[in-house]
């Protein structure tokens, strides 16, 4: 179900807990609820619903830094009732348990009604499964066991579809989502509660008198565990403090430095935002960091919290309100907080306030221990920004003294580092004022500058800067800055509205750059190449700025155009393509790579007869990736051979196998034209054949027309060496690439494959003319013919019409994993040759 948040969270509760409410009236109405099983004893009902109180109020977490995993232990006597109470009473029980616990919990009414009808609905579900699965069998009997495991489990998928469904309405789809993540961890819980449940149940049905015994232990157990998580809590203090200590180490600069001191006591803390506070003359300097983003801004006043913390000289923590305790008097509604501590820095001249707000996970929140590990981590936070402080305030003087360090000495524009001291300033400003503006950065480059120097000297070069550095500055004026990086580039910053606002600017700098230049009598035309990057669409730091408005520099002069906008289509090194070529080294090594393979019908038998192996990466973390996302990626950083490779052996040893299961394949791998022209390739794929015992002559390579065009003596070589061995050759996506008749009758080519736009076409009413010579050009040269990117049966019928040897798409089926196509396979109808019916894998687009 698709949605996004469409309600508050107190009609969602009401919405949400009246279906369940209702879902379980419906099913007590019709079933009613089952007669209680013939057991040793009777639970009263009372008993029963002290032990739901308890189990659901002592509840069990585990922690990390961030997030945390609670859980109660309800299931065990839930199971316990429905063995030993049964029928209303456990219903009555557990009714009674959970509004007692709503009620200690102080929750809502919203809130309170939607956890009863929740529980309500799970113990009639578990009753109704439980009674249904048992079937009069005993209770401690192994259909016991799988009865109550099937009955906690349905708990469980209550749990997963209301849950979801509540927080999707209250707080849309992206929080929804975080409740099948916690599935597993779930599962896990709901195991070790049936475990503990049925052992509990098998000592009561020998004993009643053993679950004194189990009382025992289950006291004993939760003493030592409140111990341990005192004791760990503890520990977790010193950790923190060494991580957070850890974290400053070796950082540089203040900036640096409030970035680290942000971000460790975000993460470390397991808090939403951090925030630090610095006197900066009569204001203050405020930075914020979130898991999206971080800021700065200059104050005038400190809010109530840091000031309270920084008059007292101690950290004060605020606690989530409650109805029992009220909202604080340092209330956090400005910032969205709940909760928050706050720790004063003081180390010398150095004044100032961290505070960190809100804790990510619900099941957590800002203790006491927590205020005193905080207040440990601010006062070395507070030695390091001051020392920071001191080296920076150095720093300054130096370069007040170095004014030439900061400008270029032939045109007196600033330099590189002054630029982007300025480019710093402008986004500082923007963000600072939440101007509307946004900032756009120019690289200049003059086109054959080096002609100038070579052919009327460097003296003369050095006229033609300085004049384009005058020119420059005064068409750009006050509006922005205008620097010289080195050589003949150059760089400006404007406010601009919008893109198109950036192009009339860079136009206009670059017509003013084109004017002619008379050099006693001699006429110099300038020409230039300007790429432009903008702040924010495309960064909020100078590094990011120039570096892609470099990058839309050189597609300007590749392309001819004079100014570019940066797009990220012109960005063949982006950090993201850098990193997915790491990751794919780390796939194909680890062989986390996919396999699959699409087959191919013969038409005249109605047989399958042969598979072409397609790869597919389905990434830990981004999930799948798209073959023409990486494989690209792997053509660029010379990780096509081995990604080829890794996919010829796969498919090979895969063919072995089906051999020996009795099914005859043939096999295709595809072959980019990088690899085709690699002289290696042919003793590749002998020592892959004679590795995997493979036959070479059921093994066909496809290559693209386009790698028959580069370098073709090279090529027709290489291919000469796979047919000696005998490999079958086979031409993909025919009829789009530029090979003419001549070269495809030079080579060993044993078949060609209809490309799918020309089939495509075909099926959708267009002349069926190229789809037709095509399959009469293979008859001519005695070559096989395989249509591929049919989609129905009436395209099929044709084909076979139009003499065509093989067809291959979604009317057989997708690409799939070896197993699933060995199934499919075998579920196949049996026609005559001709007619053979061949049941689609699936029949549409996946």
């Amino acid at each position: 179900m698709a949605f996004d948040r469409v309600s508050s969270p107190a009609l969602a509760g009401w919405v949400v807990g009246g279906f369940a409410a209702g879902a379980a009236a419906a099913i007590l109405a019709v079933d009613g609820v089952p007669a209680r099983v013939q057991s040793p004893f009777h639970l009263p009902v009372a008993g029963l619903a002290v032990a739901l109180f308890v189990t659901m109020t002592f509840e069990l977490s585990f922690e990390s830094r961030r997030h945390s995993h609670a859980f109660n232990l309800s299931e065990i006597p839930l199971l316990i009732g429905i063995v030993f109470t049964g029928g209303f009473g456990v219903v009555a029980a557990r009714v009674v348990a959970s509004f007692a616990w709503a009620v200690t919990k102080r929750f809502p009414p919203y809130k309170a009604a939607f956890n009863i009808a929740l529980n309500t609905l799970n113990v009639v579900v578990a009753i109704h499964v439980y009674s249904a699965v048992l079937d009069g069998a005993s209770p401690v009997s192994h259909r016991g066991w799988l009865a109550a495991a099937i009955a906690i489990l349905s708990c469980q998928v209550v749990d997963w579809i209301c849950l979801p469904l509540v927080i999707g309405l209250a707080y849309g789809r992206k929080a929804a989502m975080a409740v099948p993540a916690t599935v597993p961890v779930w599962a896990l819980v709901s195991f070790i509660n049936t475990s503990v449940a049925l052992i509990t149940v098998l000592v009561l049905w020998m004993d009643a008198l053993g679950g004194i015994l189990l009382a025992g232990l289950s006291l004993v157990l939760g003493v030592g565990y409140q111990v341990h998580q005192r004791l760990r809590r503890r520990a977790g203090i010193l950790s923190r403090i060494h991580d957070f200590t850890q974290a400053l180490d070796g950082q540089a600069g203040v900036e640096g430095l409030q970035h680290a001191t942000l971000g460790a006591a975000r993460v470390i803390l397991g808090a939403r935002s951090s925030e630090l506070w610095l006197k900066h003359g009569m204001a203050w300097a405020h930075y914020v960091e979130t898991d999206d983003e971080f800021k700065s801004s200059i104050e005038e006043r400190l809010p109530d919290l840091e000031a309270k913390a920084l008059t007292e000289r101690h950290g004060v923590l605020v606690s989530r309100p409650t109805k029992r305790t009220g909202r604080s008097s340092l209330a956090l509604d400005e910032r969205n907080g709940g909760e928050a501590m706050a720790v004063p820095l003081e180390n010398l001249d150095l004044e100032g306030v961290l505070t960190v707000i809100d804790r990510v996970s619900s099941h957590l929140a800002f203790a006491p221990d927590d205020l005193k590990a905080f207040s440990s981590m601010a006062a070395h936070a507070g030695v390091a920004l001051h020392t920071a402080i001191l080296l920076d305030r150095v720093a300054k003087d130096a370069e007040e003294k170095e004014y030439q360090s900061l400008h270029d000495s032939l045109t007196g524009l600033p330099n590189r580092t002054m630029f982007s001291n300025e480019v710093e300033a402008a986004l500082a400003q923007r963000a600072n004022e939440h101007a509307p503006q946004a900032v756009a950065v120019m690289l200049l480059d003059l086109d054959s500058f080096k002609e100038v120097n070579d052919t009327l000297g460097h003296g003369v070069g050095d006229v033609v800067l300085k004049v384009l550095a005058a020119r420059l500055s005064a068409e750009v004026g006050e509006r922005g800055t205008v620097a010289r990086l080195g050589g003949d580039e150059y760089a400006v910053i404007v406010p601009v509205d919008d893109h198109d606002h950036a192009m009339r600017e860079a136009e206009q700098v670059k017509a003013c750059i084109e004017e002619p230049i008379d050099e006693e009598g001699l006429l110099i035309e300038p020409r230039t190449s300007i790429g432009v990057a903008i702040s924010p669409d495309h960064g909020d730091d100078v590094a990011t700025l120039l570096r892609l408005a470099d990058v839309a520099m050189y597609s300007a002069k590749e392309h001819h155009t004079g100014v570019t906008v940066y797009e990220a289509k012109y960005d063949h090194y982006s950090p993201r393509r850098l990193t997915l070529a790491g990751e794919l080294r780390q796939a194909i090594a680890a062989s986390e790579l996919l396999v699959t393979y699409q087959p191919q019908q013969d038409l005249a038998s109605g047989a399958i007869t042969a598979v072409e192996a397609l790869v597919r990466w389905n990434h830990r973390v981004h999930g799948f990736i798209p073959p023409d996302e990486f494989i690209p990626v792997a053509e660029q950083t010379g990780l096509i051979v081995p990604l080829t490779d890794y996919v010829l052996t796969e498919t090979l040893a895969q063919q072995v196998r089906w051999q020996r299961q009795g099914l005859d394949l043939e096999v295709s791998v595809n072959l980019s034209p990088r690899v085709v022209q690699d002289a290696g390739l042919p003793t590749l794929v002998r020592q892959r054949l004679d590795e995997t015992g493979a036959d070479p002559r059921r093994l066909t390579l496809e290559l693209t027309e386009t790698g028959l065009v580069s370098d073709h003596a090279r090529v027709a070589a290489i291919l000469h060496q796979l047919a000696a061995m005998g490999v079958q050759v086979s031409i993909d996506d025919f009829g789009t690439g530029y090979s003419s008749l001549s070269r495809l009758s030079d080579l060993p080519v044993n078949e060609v494959k209809i490309d799918k736009s020309f089939v495509f076409a075909m099926a959708n009413g267009a002349p069926e003319t190229v789809v037709r010579s095509i399959i009469d050009l293979g008859h001519n040269l005695g070559l096989r013919v395989v249509a591929e990117g049919v989609e129905d049966l009436g395209t099929l019928q044709r084909l076979r019409q139009l003499r065509c040897h093989a067809v291959q798409g979604y009317v057989l089926s997708r690409a799939v994993p070896a197993n699933v196509l060995e199934a499919w396979l075998a579920d196949q109808e049996v026609g005559t040759p001709s007619e053979r019916v061949i049941v689609p894998l699936r029949k549409s687009r996946p």
